[in-house]
């Protein structure tokens, strides 16, 4: 009977001790998780999202991806100095930020969001109290960051201007994709209106490695504005040969609050660079506004 008793008392023990270790090993691993999540993690932020209209809709996200301030430092090559390798793909990231000075709103910071396989972000937020004003998913297919630290995938920088006869100061965005045998570029303009920041071009203001931007004056009586021009490859063209091209006007519509496109003009003939055709077009002194930005001279030496 005494042995039996022990007998029943060491297997309780060993259960015992069996299920217990498993909740231990458990509890460590979601602790460990959650720590590996947490140390890139600067705060819990209220996460802010603007819909194309502009409405903020605000609430508290739970799953919300924690946005770092661990910001990747930029070297002279336009490179990030970051080594993502040893951090999470799921990482947002402040990659780059710029400090502009709004009429109403005062010193603002404008912030790249960057996050793997999702649009960038552009987001405003008070200099001193980094109080969220509004932000902007600039959701194109074609401009989607795939991996981190990758030649092929898009980059992307802020650079404040002021153009005389336009909303002053402007904040000029510029995404880059590279390519194989072209380039896609995206010009974004934003600004602060009736005591609002806003994304003031529309999302057509795109061109590829044989089109630029001019902002400013347009020239031939054409006004102040924005100006894209891009090459027509039609077909039976090769790629890198010669083409039409032609030029789209944007203006600012004060009652709109936004850039609109106010014409289009083609060459009648082909040419072989983009200079050529604008100088047909009695716009040669236009200057692209993409090469205000050194990051981005590799991508237009051809032109």
């Amino acid at each position: 009977m005494k042995v039996l008793q022990i007998l029943l008392l060491t297997v309780g023990l060993v259960l015992f001790a069996t299920i217990f270790g498993k909740v231990s090993a458990q509890n460590t691993t979601k602790g460990n998780s959650n720590l590996a999540v947490n140390r890139y993690s600067a705060n819990s932020a209220t996460n802010v999202e603007i819909n194309k209209c502009g409405n903020q809709n605000t609430n508290r996200a739970a799953n919300e991806t924690p946005i770092s301030n661990e910001k990747p430092q930029i070297n002279p090559e336009g490179e990030y100095d970051f080594n993502f390798g040893e951090v999470p793909q799921f990482l947002k990231i402040i990659s780059t930020e710029k400090t502009v000075t709004f009429p109403k709103h005062g010193k603002v910071k404008a912030q790249v969001i960057e996050e793997v396989g999702k649009p960038f972000v552009i987001r405003f937020v008070h200099g001193y109290e980094d109080k969220l004003i509004s932000q902007f998913v600039m959701n194109q297919n074609s401009f989607i960051r795939e991996y981190f630290y990758s030649a092929v995938d898009p980059k992307i920088r802020l650079k404040v201007i002021q153009i005389e006869g336009l909303p002053s100061p402007l904040v000029h965005m510029v995404i880059a994709q590279p390519g194989g045998s072209d380039y896609s570029f995206w010009s974004a303009l934003f600004g602060e209106v009736n005591g609002k920041i806003k994304l003031l071009t529309p999302p057509t203001t795109t061109f590829s490695w044989e089109g630029g931007v001019q902002l400013g004056d347009l020239g031939k009586g054409n006004g102040v504005g924005v100006a894209i021009w891009n090459a027509i490859w039609d077909d039976n063209e090769s790629h890198h040969g010669e083409h039409r091209y032609q030029v789209e006007f944007y203006h600012f519509n004060k009652k709109l609050e936004k850039f609109i496109k106010a014409k289009q003009i083609k060459t009648k003939e082909k040419y072989e660079t983009p200079n050529q055709a604008l100088e047909s077009l009695g716009l040669g002194f236009y200057h692209d506004a993409v090469r205000d930005f050194p990051e981005f001279l590799e991508y237009r030496e051809n032109y």
